[in-house]
């Protein structure tokens, strides 16, 4: 009988699957399984016949010239790992800019982004382009979860990091990155600063 030895190989390690019989000879295709995603692997197929001399136990296999290597490269794939380390640089009372670190998966083609509150359960959708976005018209001192996606090709979307909480400040207040409390904006404090000088 015969079949066809195939090997391929990736950077510095070689991998090998040896002496698989071709069972379908009209078809003469096999699936290599469980590689990595965007990774190049070279490629080579060659033949081998294996015979039973007459009056001899042992078997001799023979093997065909190799192919030429064929080089290929797997799929992007559906990203594994949700975008980490979300924080939010600022906050102001109807709007928010989030931020998280990039995937460490090739072939990233970018994010979307859900906030929704406990009164609301129906997220809001944002997509992004890059690993931040500016969230406007949200509502003064409300409560709103976040979280974000990576997506790979067109819709190859991975698995949602966990909920982060965010509480906008008042109206005319805002909170920045490393800040826990809000606090007034320079304008809008100078003219409550006025007004109390010209009242008194």
């Amino acid at each position: 009988f015969f079949g066809f030895e195939i090997r391929w190989s990736s950077g510095m390690r070689r991998c090998y699957l040896a002496n698989e019989i071709a069972s379908d000879y009209t078809t003469f295709s096999y699936p290599i399984t469980n590689l990595v995603p965007s990774t190049e692997y070279n490629i080579r197929v060659r033949p081998f016949y294996v015979y039973f001399t007459s009056g001899k136990d042992a078997a001799r296999v023979v093997f065909g010239i190799s192919s030429t290597t064929r080089t290929v490269k797997t799929e992007s794939g559906t990203p594994v790992y949700a975008p980490a380390n979300i924080t939010f640089e600022t906050v102001n009372a109807r709007d928010i800019i989030m931020t998280w670190d990039e995937i460490s998966q090739e072939g990233v083609t970018g994010y979307e982004v859900r906030v929704f509150t406990d009164s609301d359960k129906s997220p809001g959708i944002l997509p992004s382009a890059r690993t931040s976005i500016s969230v406007s018209n949200l509502e003064p001192e409300n409560t709103y979860d976040c979280s974000v996606r990576a997506k790979t090709g067109i819709n190859n979307w991975g698995p949602w990091s966990p909920n982060f909480t965010v509480m906008t400040c008042p109206e005319n207040m805002r909170r920045t990155l490393g800040r826990e409390e809000c606090f007034a904006l320079v304008g809008y404090y100078r003219l409550e600063e006025r007004a109390k000088s010209c009242g008194s």
